[in-house]
């Protein structure tokens, strides 16, 4: 026996059990009730809710979103400086959206999963809560970059204003309402693939589509990009409410996809 395994034995048998007290539970059930409106009860806000899933989102999500939004102004730029304005140019203005939509579907399909719904049972949040609030930072997050980029490229570029916003907005709407879309459709690691073709095709569409040097992004077609996003705006917020519908009832959602 070493000297710590003797100081271990020494120290037991110097401890002493105390007498068994039988009323020793009431009274620990008579303190409870007697202190229990005197304990502080601690809920999460919602602005503590909101704050704690920004936590939740990878680093490398805002990593990859600022370094897009750096190439695109980077790009901008060099456009500005060299005075030149085509097809390409106008393009860039319209891909960020889908962009950052291949970067943030994973943090929504993390979630969109039937698996979540054990990690449901066990937490006080729904998924249903969840899932609308990163979505709804992740749209927030994605709304500031869009603005920082039509900023620059309305100050680099001397391209009104209207077209800038038009540009930028149209393939964000188109980009929201697929992604909703294939929501019904798709759960986990396959509404990721879905919405990166999605994205891709977008993108493809944007840059190569044209019939003239400058195509769909002419002066006078700006009407029509208008009448798009008014249309596009009304499709987006009536898929936002068939979203909010689908999540009231969860289960169903996971019945479908086990289905």
């Amino acid at each position: 026996m070493n000297n710590k395994e003797r100081e271990i034995k020494e120290m037991l048998n110097k401890y002493s059990v105390p007498s068994y007290d039988k009323d020793a539970p009431m009274k620990v059930i008579e303190f409870i009730h007697e202190n229990s409106l005197s304990i502080p009860k601690f809920r999460t806000s919602n602005k503590q809710f909101v704050i704690s899933q920004i936590g939740f989102i990878r680093k490398r999500t805002w990593a990859l979103q600022l370094i897009i939004l750096g190439f695109l102004c980077l790009g901008f730029y060099n456009v500005g400086t060299g005075d030149v304005l085509n097809f390409r140019t106008f393009s860039l203005m319209s891909i960020l959206a889908p962009l950052l939509l291949i970067i943030n579907v994973e943090e929504i399909s993390r979630i969109y999963n039937k698996s979540m719904l054990e990690i449901e049972f066990s937490t006080r949040n729904s998924i249903k809560k969840v899932l609308v609030t990163r979505m709804l930072i992740l749209g927030v997050v994605d709304c500031i970059l869009l603005i920082i980029m039509m900023i620059f490229a309305g100050n680099l570029t001397n391209v009104s204003i209207l077209r800038v916003i038009m540009y930028t907005l149209v393939p964000f709407n188109f980009v929201c309402i697929g992604f909703m879309k294939l929501m019904n459709y798709f759960k986990g690691k396959e509404l990721n693939y879905a919405c990166m073709a999605y994205s891709v095709l977008l993108i493809a569409v944007l840059l190569f589509a044209r019939v003239d040097d400058l195509g769909i992004y002419t002066q006078e077609f700006i009407t029509g990009w208008i009448l798009i996003y008014v249309v596009t705006t009304i499709m987006f917020s009536v898929e936002v409410k068939k979203v909010i519908r689908r999540l009231e009832n969860f289960d169903d959602v996971i019945k479908e996809a086990i289905i």
